[in-house]
């Protein structure tokens, strides 16, 4: 059980936390009153030190051209020193947002039990329900920072901003960003960004570049082009302050009218000099990204791209924008850097998280020669193997692409691994469950040249692994398939020997 003296001490530190001196000093008085036994007065100086605190909020908004509440403070001061004021006060400054729906119960119950005591009705409200009030003034309104406006702006900036929970859950930062941007009215959304260049002028922990990259990504996204420019301007002062940060603020809507070419190119530039060595940062890599859709796409960018591709594959394939935008330059450098050995080994080491996703989507030539050279190349290399065991995870336009080459690719196995012939299945097999109708028809016309005699291949004439792997890999797909396989359901195929037979001979 919890002592009065321990009770003292926690109103105490209660009341340090209160952000205004003079609110303090009354809420001081309300506790010392509660301290010699005197409960009714302690919760009329509570009552009436958050009152004029919400007053006080609601004035600051409407001196900063808050439309709301100026509305609240006219309406608020036609009712002044009435009996009606009170209740007023409450519903006005719920209309401005100082507080939600329960809290709003919860100051309510407050003010009617300040009410009763200040009328002689012979309430004496008990020690707990005192404290349960305070709890409600300090917690609801006194302790309270900022309110929608520029204090609301300026403590999301330093505080909020810096705190690493911020936006813990990924999937709801959308949400989050959108809540407290619409704490404040468009006309003033501008000051977030200008006090964070102020702010920026001390220094900044990477953990609040990180949240403001997250905040201000959703807040010029969601703002007109007028107002994203007018935000976007307010970051200038960062440049001479922290190069890489303003250089980030500069790519990070893909809109080309919040900043004029030479902001963007120099931006860009600074941004891949960054690149270039160390850990590849998302943030900065997602600027940049934009910025290449924004400016030309030079030859220091697919340089770039070339010599930290198994870095930043993983961030390209994340980028929409740069994609749909650079899908041809990409698979072009892709397609240069496989055919020169110094780019080779770091293209096929970053390629497995591109080749499953929309970078190949779409039907090309650059897709065709990927393919070709996926095949041409020595399967026992690592990385070309790991790409074929894959093969049924890639975009459906590879799929595609690898079947119309079914000739070639079987004409590439050997008896020495038979496992190979498994994976054009797999990818036949993928396809079809995935969209039967693309499954070309290469793939069932290169199979029957092989059974009827018409393609000679070594493994299938040697009836080894390789055979019996081929022949067990088309009985299956037919059973699972055989309604899309018109031409294999045809086939009179080579019966194989019993296992245990063929081990013998």
């Amino acid at each position: 059980m919890i002592t009065e003296e321990r009770k003292f001490l926690d109103l105490d530190h209660v009341c340090d936390q209160i952000v205004s001196q003079d609110d303090r000093a009354m809420f001081n008085e309300a506790i010392q009153c509660y301290q010699i036994g005197s409960h009714r007065a302690a919760v009329i100086l509570a009552w009436c030190v958050t009152a004029d605190c919400l007053y006080r909020r609601i004035e600051e908004l409407a001196n900063e051209g808050d439309g709301l509440a100026q509305q609240a403070r006219n309406e608020l001061k036609s009712v002044m020193g009435q009996a009606v004021y009170e209740e007023n006060l409450i519903a006005q400054a719920k209309k401005c947002e100082l507080f939600d729906d329960y809290e709003e119960k919860c100051l309510r119950f407050a003010r009617d039990t300040r009410s009763k005591c200040a009328h002689p009705t012979g309430v004496i409200p008990s020690a707990e329900a005192v404290r349960n009030i305070f709890f409600v003034c300090s917690q609801i309104v006194l302790c309270r920072d900022g309110y929608r406006g520029m204090s609301f702006i300026k403590q999301f900036v330093q505080s909020k901003l810096a705190d690493r929970h911020l936006f813990t859950d990924k999937n709801r930062i959308q949400e989050a960003c959108r809540y407290y941007f619409g704490k404040v009215s468009e006309r003033i959304r501008p000051q977030f960004a200008a006090c964070s260049a102020e702010h920026a002028l001390s220094g900044v922990s990477l953990q609040w570049k990180q949240n403001a990259f997250h905040f201000f990504r959703e807040l010029i996204g969601n703002s007109s082009d007028e107002l994203a420019r007018k935000i976007a301007q307010k970051f200038q002062p960062i440049e001479s302050i922290d190069r890489t940060l303003f250089s980030c603020f500069v790519g990070i809507d893909k809109r080309d009218r919040l900043w004029d070419g030479y902001a963007r190119s120099q931006a860009k530039a600074h941004l891949r000099d960054s690149l270039k060595t160390g850990k590849i940062d998302s943030y900065e890599f997602d600027s940049y990204g934009n910025l290449c859709t924004l400016c030309d796409f030079e030859a220091d960018d697919k340089d770039l791209f070339k010599e930290r591709f198994s870095l930043i594959a993983e961030h390209i394939s994340r980028h929409q924008v740069l994609i749909e935008s650079r899908r041809s330059e990409i698979l072009c450098l892709i397609k240069e850097a496989i055919r020169d050995e110094q780019y080779r080994q770091q293209i096929f080491k970053g390629i497995e998280c591109l080749i499953v996703g929309d970078l190949f989507m779409q039907e090309s030539e650059e897709i065709k020669q990927f393919i070709d050279e996926l095949i041409e190349s020595d399967w026992r290399e690592e990385s070309i193997r790991n790409l074929f065991l894959m093969c049924s995870d890639w975009s459906n336009i590879l799929k595609v692409y690898l079947l119309r080459k079914s000739e070639r690719f079987l004409e590439e196995c050997s008896e020495d691994f038979p496992d190979d012939i498994v994976q054009i299945f797999d990818a036949a097999n993928s396809l079809i469950i995935s969209n039967s109708s693309m499954l070309p028809r290469e793939f069932e016309e290169s199979i029957k040249r092989i059974i009827d005699g018409d393609q000679n291949v070594i493994w299938f004439d040697e009836k080894g692994f390789a055979f019996r792997a081929f022949v067990g890999q088309i009985n299956l797909i037919k059973i699972q398939h055989g309604a899309h396989l018109p031409v294999l359901c045809t086939l009179v195929l080579p019966e194989i020997e019993p296992e245990e037979l063929f081990e013998d001979e």
